[in-house]
């Protein structure tokens, strides 16, 4: 059953927000897992709607503006929402929207001060993406009840049937319990159509030449002093014969190689049918007592080298061992992904050991769905492929005065972050960084050269909150005049206001602008930041004008005629 989000909000607090969280949510879950009541149809019974809608849902946010406590009523639809879900096995989740905190506990009504029992999270205009993207693996993180969970009431209602004088045989008893268990290995936990594992329990690390994927399994890994051991699996029955338990269907061998010389032992080899049966066993010795003096010579370029060079490389090891690869990375937006589908991050720069390429930094391409590895392997019919991967990433290695980069390993994860596939390159060739890519724009953050130009105009809309004193839009005209990082920022809006003030960029982002009124009947001075991407601006700020004071945010395409 899928996972269904719910999104509460105050109209006059958070409208804006809710419709662009439920619009990346459905990117993420499908429109018909998130329910944000604009989508209510003229008509309907408002109460009846809510309650159904809550009831189908798992997740409840509740999002939260600088004005959400003021908004409160007694008994309002909000109340009734965070009551529903804390009196029901509902996870609620309050998001607190740019930069508003968490009301005290005694300023809310009794039955709903449960609310911050739980865990929050924080989505603002300019880390909108980056905080949506953890938002998502949080809520994918929830997991809905286990079907062997469900045994206890299964048996619970054939004892009451065999009561009432239904006999179930052991047999049929039995198949029962296999129907039961069975959902359990979901399509998500496949690793391919040629056996069943668990999410991250056999990642793929390379293909050979006709083409069939070759895994391995991080949990087999041994280190033996100079020496590795490692148990990879890969397929041996074609497509059109996978039907067969009596042929050989897949095959584990547990190989140790020598990580200061180019030869290895095989010390153990299984085959599998296409049930999952052993039919082929073979060991030589204990892994520890394998003697590699007259062991066979590891070819170079062969899947063999790829896995001595995998097991025996630190780096790469730590890779496939690492449970949580983005749980504590320190991620920055850097752009919209090229081809538009998702969002291009990075972390923070390290310094190497190599001084050609002294910079390294880690680069994510976080897709908005799932993508089949079979993309990345066009016109190949590989056999054993994973289904799907969400996100890639590399460690980057950065030479900022030649332009060029160098990747040593590229990873790819599926939608709940397990390492799926780890693809390596020798020799690692260096790549030249073109003008203008993805990666001059990755060279700019690391090395701290001046972004792509920013200048321009840019026309769209500014929405502002004057607190209890109303709220107001407006389009806006925004000119950026560059000079390297320094960005010199003057807007204008047809009612004659104007105003000016300097910015520092840095990557694609002015963390820190100042900006002062120009209009002579109403000063004003305003603090805020900027975001740059794909030909817009986004943009927020607080501060304090004739109106009193006040805070907004807007974005505008970047005007190209």
């Amino acid at each position: 059953m899928p996972l269904k989000v719910f999104i509460s909000y105050r109209r006059q607090d958070t409208a804006a927000s809710a419709v662009g969280i439920g619009q990346y949510l459905e990117n993420e879950f499908g429109r018909k897992n998130v329910y944000v009541d604009v989508d209510t149809q003229a008509g309907a019974k408002y109460a009846t709607v809510i309650e159904k809608r809550l009831a189908e849902c798992k997740v409840l946010l509740v999002l939260i503006g600088p004005d959400w406590l003021k908004l409160q009523k007694p008994n309002d639809w909000v109340q009734r929402e965070i009551v529903y879900a804390l009196r029901r096995d509902i996870t609620v989740i309050p998001v607190l929207i740019n930069g508003a905190q968490l009301p005290d506990k005694e300023l809310l009504p009794d039955d709903i001060q449960g609310l911050l029992d739980h865990q929050a999270a924080s989505v603002s205009l300019a880390g909108f993406r980056h905080e949506m993207a953890g938002l998502v693996r949080d809520i994918r993180s929830i997991r809905t009840p286990k079907p062997w969970r469900l045994l206890g009431a299964m048996a619970a209602v054939l004892i009451l049937s065999m009561s009432a004088g239904i006999f179930v045989r052991a047999f049929g008893f039995y198949n029962l319990l296999e129907r039961i268990r069975l959902p359990a290995s979901s399509p998500e936990l496949l690793a391919n159509s040629f056996w069943n594992s668990g999410p991250g329990e056999w990642v793929m690390f390379a293909v050979d030449k006709l083409p069939v994927a070759y895994f391995l399994k991080p949990t087999s890994i041994k280190l033996l002093g100079d020496r590795a051991a490692y148990t990879a699996r890969y397929p041996l029955l074609s497509a059109a014969s996978q039907q067969s338990t009596g042929q050989g269907a897949y095959v584990d061998e547990t190989q140790v190689v020598d990580c200061k010389k180019s030869v290895f032992v095989t010390g153990e080899r299984t085959v599998y049918n296409s049930a999952g049966e052993i039919i082929f066993h073979f060991k030589s010795a204990e892994l520890e007592s394998l003697d590699l003096s007259n062991g066979a010579a590891i070819p170079a370029g062969s899947i063999l080298s790829i896995g001595q060079r995998v097991i025996c490389d630190e780096q790469l090891r730590t890779l496939l061992l690492s449970k949580a690869r983005f749980n504590n990375a320190q991620l920055s937006y850097l752009s919209n992904a090229p081809d538009g589908d998702g969002n291009v991050l990075y972390g923070p720069t390290k310094r190497t050991s190599n001084p050609a390429y002294p910079i390294e930094i880690l680069f994510v391409d976080k897709k908005n769905g799932d993508h089949g590895f079979a993309n990345l392997f066009p016109g190949q019919n590989v056999r054993g492929l994973p289904s799907s991967y969400r996100t890639s990433a590399e460690n980057i290695q950065i030479n900022c005065a030649e332009r060029k980069i160098l990747a040593p390993a590229f990873e790819y994860y599926d939608r709940d972050d397990n390492l799926a596939y780890l693809a390596t390159s020798s020799p690692i060739q260096p790549m030249d960084v073109s003008r203008g890519s993805i990666f001059d724009l990755l060279l700019s953050v690391a090395c701290g050269a001046p972004v792509f130009s920013v200048a321009g105009n840019y026309d769209g809309m500014n929405y502002i909150s004057y607190g209890e004193k109303g709220q107001a839009e407006q389009k806006v005209l925004v000119t950026i005049q560059q000079n390297g990082s320094d960005l010199k920022v003057s807007f204008q809006t047809p009612d004659g206001a104007s105003g000016e003030g300097t910015a520092k960029l840095t990557g694609n982002q002015a963390e820190s602008i100042s900006l002062q009124s120009t209009t002579p009947s109403c000063p004003g001075s305003y603090d805020g930041s900027l975001s740059f991407t794909d030909n817009s601006l986004s943009w927020s700020y607080k501060g304090e004008d004739c109106g009193g004071p006040m805070q907004g945010h807007g974005t505008a395409p970047k005007v190209t005629r």
